[in-house]
């Protein structure tokens, strides 16, 4: 049972590094976009590579069993903060709210990445 703790912290951990790394690395193209003003472009990127790596991280620290449960149960796994300052990061109307979301959501990863210990 020890060994298969052990194993799952090593899985997750790796599973940090690369979300860290993959966030870094593909935000610019939700920025690319927006700046383009082409929204159905921008919203596939924020949705891919910014809101699916920020709650898989959220869940990480808060859920490490369900990480890749996305929003599925998020309600009851998250605390209910973190739920409350998502929600505003998943109801976004138009382009310049994306840019205040996309700003709010680098914020976030930002915090939760160095709650983790993540470099």
């Amino acid at each position: 049972m020890a060994r298969a703790r052990a194993a799952h912290a090593k899985r997750l951990e790796a599973r940090q590094r690369t979300l860290v790394t993959t966030f870094e690395l593909f935000r610019v193209l939700t920025w690319k976009e927006i700046h383009r003003g082409h929204d159905l472009e921008a919203f596939a990127y924020y949705q891919g590579f910014t809101l699916r790596p920020l709650v898989e991280l959220l869940r990480i620290r808060h859920c490490p069993e369900r990480h890749g449960f996305f929003l599925r149960y998020a309600d009851h796994d998250l605390p209910s903060e973190v739920v409350a300052r998502l929600r505003p990061l998943l109801f976004v109307p138009d382009l310049a709210a994306l840019r205040k979301a996309q700003e709010a959501a680098e914020r976030f990863f930002e915090e939760t990445r160095v709650a983790l210990g993540s470099e």
